[in-house]
């Protein structure tokens, strides 16, 4: 069984896993998340809050 046909959705986190150290999507992970939307699967980009800690 193909593991990612029972993924419905993603949350990425924006710093320090999306974004590079240029502060930019990497070719790799668009390809990834471009992959996913294909698929059919929801992708959500998400920031913390920086008031939290």
């Amino acid at each position: 069984m193909d593991l990612i046909s029972n993924v419905k959705g993603i949350v990425l986190d924006l710093d320090g896993t999306l974004l590079n150290s240029q502060k930019e999507v990497s070719k790799r992970n668009l390809q990834a998340i471009l992959a996913c939307y294909k698929k059919g699967i929801t992708v959500i980009l998400r920031q913390q809050d920086p008031r939290v800690q």
